[in-house]
């Protein structure tokens, strides 16, 4: 829950101290980055790893 909490309060101070559109942009270049990281193959499996290369 913890975890949760603090990507809500993160998100809370972003939008105020930054324009709407720019935060929601930021938002999705990270989710794209994100996504990519999870979803590429990885050499090296580690807890945090994309998906294992086939050995």
């Amino acid at each position: 829950k913890s975890e949760a909490r603090h990507f809500q309060d993160y998100l809370k101070l972003a939008y105020s101290y930054g324009d709407k559109a720019d935060v929601d942009a930021k938002i999705e270049e990270i989710r794209l980055a994100e996504r990519e990281l999870i979803e590429s193959p990885d050499e090296e499996f580690r807890f945090h790893s994309g998906v294992p290369v086939a050995a």
